[in-house]
């Protein structure tokens, strides 16, 4: 019977994650050791400096373009965003969607390498595309971390704070729930301490065959773009600990 619940968990939060607290179209959270190889494979060798440093220049010109990857990386069983100043560090029974399940996710993009240019994922973005940049999931408990992030213009009729986000995502989540399968779904705000800082988030409840869902939802916003980290999982005391867990990078 667990086996199967986790099972219907895990299936559950591969569909949800992708219309629930905003999300529509996915992007994967940049990968370090296939960057570490291929940035090695692509420095610029001395008769090159040239033109590097053309590029390099051009690059430092657009600020927002320039800096920390927006989308985030994984290492291990760790997922670090600098741009919003957010790490998470997972346990070891945590696993995050390989390339195969993301593209199972996002049927409508075809090539997600493409995505983890930092120029690329802001281009699309304020094109109006929502990714799922990463997704973890507990394989002992069911529990699951998944992050979304949108272009501030992406929430139409949304304030652009956190509240109203978050209070606008309540009928969306809702009806993303219900039309899995949930049933008495409820979601209601409550203020609690996030990385330090009191900060809105969205709660939702939901019941699925006979079991209790539980979700919590937070986000953040910075220079036009909104991360959403939502945390789920059937235990009311700790469905969200690792969500609220989350450390501060510099």
């Amino acid at each position: 019977m667990k086996k199967k619940l986790l099972a219907t968990m895990f299936a559950l939060a591969l569909a949800t994650s992708s219309v629930a607290c905003g999300a529509q179209k996915v992007e994967p959270a940049t990968n370090n050791n296939a960057e570490s190889e291929a940035s090695a494979e692509a420095a610029p060798s001395d008769s090159s400096n040239e033109n590097a440093a053309e590029s390099t220049s051009s690059e430092s010109s657009d600020a927002s373009d320039s800096g920390e990857n927006i989308s985030g990386v994984v290492n291990g069983t760790t997922y670090e965003n600098k741009f919003f100043g957010v790490k998470f560090s997972l346990g070891d029974n945590y696993k995050f969607a390989n390339a195969e399940e993301l593209q199972t996710l996002n049927s409508t993009i075809t090539d997600l390498d493409a995505f983890k240019d930092n120029k690329a994922a802001k281009k699309a973005l304020d094109s109006g595309s929502i990714m799922v940049v990463t997704y973890a999931v507990d394989g002992t408990t069911g529990k699951t971390l998944n992050v979304v992030l949108q272009s501030v213009g992406s929430l139409a009729g949304a304030l652009a704070n956190e509240q109203s986000i978050m209070e606008s995502q309540k009928e969306p989540s809702i009806s993303a729930l219900e039309a899995q399968g949930l049933t008495d779904v409820t979601a209601e705000m409550e203020t609690v301490k996030f990385l330090g800082e009191d900060h809105p988030s969205l709660v939702l409840n939901a019941k699925i065959n006979g079991t209790v869902l539980y979700q919590r939802c937070i986000c953040l916003i910075k220079d036009g773009y909104i991360i959403t980290f939502t945390g789920s999982g059937l235990e009311a005391d700790n469905y969200d600990s690792e969500l609220l867990s989350a450390e501060k990078t510099e």
